[in-house]
Parts: structure tokens; C-alpha cells; sequence
């Protein structure tokens, strides 16, 4: 494998700031995210039985700590899956041979 064959700085510091980005996304951010998405369901398991009330009649009549925290644990799992496919894409794309930036 041969390295930085005719290419300058502008070539290689993005694309080694993209690679780094990405493995900072996939070793950090994405288990962080994980973890206060295990939090948020523990919660929403000790607060099952919990009855929220709301404030009017025309409000909807009750709901469960169970059902609003699980609202959250879903745009916690879509951001989650999200920021596995884009850092994924992201390392594979970028280490990927490329035809240009080659003597």
C-alpha cells in the first residue's frame, strides 16, 4: 500500500478528518448513546404502573411514564441506527481506493 501519492494536504487531512470523525462517532457517541438509551428503559420499567394525568378533559385521559419514555427510547434507537450507518458508510467510503489523487 502506498501512501500520499502525489496528493497534498488539501487531499489527505479531510479525508483523515472524516475517518477520524467517524471512529470518534462509532467508539464514543454511539455507545454513549446506548448507554442513556438503557438508562431511559430502566426508568420507563420502574415507572410501568405510574398513571400520568393530564390537565383538561380534552387532553387525552391518562398515560403511562411506560408510554411516554418509550416515545423517547424510539428517537433514541433511530439516532442510534442512524449514526451506525453513517459512520459505517462514512470509514468505508473514505478507505476505499479511489482513481484520483494518484501519480
Amino acid at each position: 500500500m502506498m501512501f500520499n501519492m502525489s496528493q497534498s494536504s488539501n487531499d489527505t487531512f479531510p479525508a483523515a478528518m472524516h475517518i477520524a470523525a467517524a471512529e470518534r462517532v462509532k467508539r464514543a457517541l454511539i455507545p454513549a448513546i446506548k448507554t442513556v438509551h438503557d438508562a431511559i428503559a430502566a426508568k420507563a420499567k420502574q415507572f410501568n404502573d405510574v398513571v400520568k394525568i393530564w390537565r383538561t378533559h380534552l387532553q387525552m385521559p391518562y398515560l403511562t411514564h411506560r408510554e411516554e419514555f418509550g416515545a423517547g427510547l424510539a428517537c433514541w434507537s433511530a439516532i442510534s441506527k442512524r449514526l451506525e450507518q453513517c459512520s459505517t458508510g462514512c470509514t468505508i467510503w473514505l478507505s476505499a481506493e479511489r482513481p484520483w489523487g494518484r501519480g
